[in-house]
């Protein structure tokens, strides 16, 4: 057991933050890739929350997307191979595949990009507090708070070929699909 400082800012004083993962045995097809569950615990005065993720680590797959941006630390292009990419500042109790530094107008969890396997299509799912962009124009929320639980609504917005998303209009990815 390690005992860390709180470098992103998520908990309160006095709070605790348990995180874990546990390594699962491999799926049975072949070049299905391992899989792992993540647990984090929070403490804090208001309660205890549990965020349970199962997470299937690809074996090698081909680059079917790229996103470029530049963020407080600088230039990025990131490949797509999976058809989930979370998109945010992350934290400890926050992962993100695509971790941005900024201010915090960017939320921890801000979007989504969902790739059909059926079609291939890209989607773009909004789950921020200040807004994503599509080309310049909002997207429908992809979440609402019922009692005070975030939960995502179904709303998604398809993505072209090539597009411009913006986090808060303080930072630009350029998505561009692979042939």
């Amino acid at each position: 057991m390690t005992f860390l400082p709180d470098p992103d800012d998520e908990l309160e004083e006095g709070g605790l933050l348990v995180y874990s993962e546990l390594k699962l045995p491999a799926k049975p097809e072949p070049g299905s890739g391992e899989r792992t569950r993540r647990i984090t615990t929070a403490h804090t005065s208001h309660g205890t929350t549990v965020r349970e993720q199962n997470l299937d680590v690809p074996a090698a797959k081909p680059i079917v997307a790229e996103i470029e941006y530049t963020d407080a630390s600088g230039s990025h292009s990131y490949g797509i191979v999976t058809d989930s990419v979370m998109i945010g500042r992350g934290g400890i109790a926050y992962p993100v595949d695509i971790r941005i530094a900024s201010s915090p107008d960017v939320s921890r969890e801000h979007a989504r990009i969902r790739r059909d396997p059926k079609t291939g299509s890209f989607f773009l799912i909004d789950l921020s507090a200040f807004g994503t962009t599509l080309n310049g124009r909002h997207v429908p929320s992809g979440c609402e708070k019922v009692d005070g639980v975030k939960r995502e609504n179904g709303a998604e917005t398809a993505l072209a070929r090539v597009a411009r998303i913006g986090l808060a209009d303080i930072v630009f990815l350029d998505f561009r699909q692979v042939p």
